[in-house]
């Protein structure tokens, strides 16, 4: 068909009847093959002659494939592969792009570049192209950039670059770049807003469906630093907005002596569709995702990261993460079987209290409340309190009556070491424990000798029941 459209003008009349028979064939094959579909991963040059000539009435339509939107109809269906095609076009057109010159203030009194751009919406990806089409070539476009849906956000002009920018302008962030597009008209613009904000909101929640019976990440978190280099405004509670080289905390952990991004290595299952995410921290010390390409450096390749550029993550920002990777996957922590736990003090001694599946908070304090009347201290009940405190002095937080103190200790997980219960009397204003102090040399080393006096040798697994006992115990 390119070849017909280079050479129509140079022709005879017999052989333009001859083409153009060959153009009514190729017409109807291309109707009959109902979705348009771009090979995953390949960058390439895409002709598409006939997307610049068609009139608007007359663009592509592929069968309403995306379950997102329509039952999934039994023709789209490859009868060789048994596969659904879900990719479905939505929308087209030429834009312009607009990049400014200095970022600086007073910014729209410098000069602005505009680039012609073409632009494909299909209901997983966006295609940014551009013009390398000639007389004889025809109408071709060359791939300049495929945009998963996923990653991407629309954000108001005017608020997004905090100046006065023409009604047709509208913006389109990527991980790699945010892109300024101008659009032919203000209604061309609105379709391009409403258009990529409803795609992009289905792709993100499909993302999030994926997350569903996955396992919580039980691990020692390590963090490492690094530098957005783009902007990218979160779309979803889960997502992180980063600005041009904010500083961010990447989370990871590790495992054989490499320090290895996100929260499954590469033989989990879970790793395949977040293997292009990376969880973190900002500044404010909120945790969420956001797209690998969106910070410098290849934090995909655990070589590059060797044990003096990480540190641990604070308990409290730990627990921080696993109860959000809790909410998102909507999992249930296996349940630890303890049959006891040690409830501290402040005058530096510890009760160790009987458990079972069933034991809650109220029923620590009323063990309490029996041993302090048979010692004869003179404490009301209602003023005792349950609290969990960390070492790193990160965690403080009472407990409620309800909970359930095995739930309580199965969540701590990895970080039970680093947690203990403390009994406080309200109203008596009562120092931070010695036995909950930070010991640094606990955070030297690889983390699985860190983790408790579960592990290690048993010369020292001796030695630090020793210690714990030179402090005064009884059971409640």
């Amino acid at each position: 068909m390119y070849y017909c459209s280079a050479v129509w003008s140079n022709t005879s009349q017999r052989n333009i009847e001859k083409l153009q028979a060959v153009q009514n064939f190729a017409a109807q094959s291309v109707k009959v093959k109902n979705n348009l579909e771009i090979v995953d991963g390949v960058r390439r040059s895409a002709s598409m002659t006939d997307l610049g000539r068609k009139p608007s009435g007359s663009k592509l339509h592929h069968a309403p494939s995306d379950p997102a939107i329509h039952r999934i109809n039994p023709k789209n269906r490859d009868p060789k592969t048994h596969i659904f095609k879900t990719r479905m076009f939505i929308h087209e057109g030429a834009v312009q792009k607009v990049v400014f010159r200095n970022a600086n203030a007073n910014q729209s009194e410098l000069p602005q570049e505009y680039s012609d751009r073409y632009l494909i919406l299909f209901s997983d990806v966006a295609i940014v192209a551009v013009s390398a089409g000639n007389v004889l070539t025809g109408n071709k476009f060359k791939l300049k950039e495929r945009i998963n849906l996923e990653q991407c956000w629309v954000a108001d002009a005017e608020t997004f670059l905090q100046k006065q920018v023409p009604d047709e302008t509208f913006v389109l962030g990527t991980p790699k770049r945010t892109y300024v597009f101008l659009a032919q008209s203000v209604k061309e613009r609105n379709t391009w807003e409403k258009l990529l904000q409803q795609r992009i909101a289905v792709e993100k929640t499909k993302f999030l469906q994926l997350w569903k019976s996955k396992t919580v990440p039980d691990a020692i978190f390590i963090k490492t630093p690094a530098k957005s280099r783009v902007e990218y405004q979160a779309m979803d509670e889960n997502e992180l907005t980063l600005h041009v080289n904010e500083d961010i905390n990447v989370i990871g952990f590790r495992e054989n002596g490499l320090w290895i991004p996100g929260f499954y290595d590469t033989l989990n299952p879970s790793y395949a569709f977040t293997k292009d995410w990376l969880p973190g921290v900002n500044s404010m010390g909120k945790f969420g995702w956001f797209p690998a390409e969106c910070i410098h450096g290849n934090f995909l390749d655990n070589k590059e990261k060797c044990v003096d550029q990480f540190s641990y993550v604070p308990v409290a920002t730990a627990l921080q993460i696993k109860h959000k990777m809790t909410e998102l996957t909507n999992s249930q922590i296996p349940l630890k079987f303890l049959t006891s736990v040690k409830i501290h003090k402040a005058d530096g001694t510890f009760r160790t209290c009987k458990l079972n599946e069933a034991t809650t908070t109220a029923d620590i304090i009323n063990h309490l409340d029996k041993h302090n009347r048979l010692t004869g201290l003179n404490i009301e009940k209602d003023r005792i309190e349950l609290w969990e405190e960390s070492k790193d002095g990160s965690v403080k937080r009472k407990h409620k009556q309800s909970e359930k103190i095995l739930e309580i200790l199965s969540f701590w997980g990895e970080y039970d070491s680093q947690i203990s219960f403390v009994s406080r009397t309200r109203g008596v204003k009562e120092g931070v424990l010695d036995t909950l102090s930070v010991d640094s040399t606990q955070f030297e080393g690889s983390p699985e000798i860190r983790r408790g006096s579960h592990t290690g040798s048993p010369a020292g697994r001796s030695s630090s029941r020793k210690e714990s006992f030179k402090k005064s115990s009884s059971f409640c």
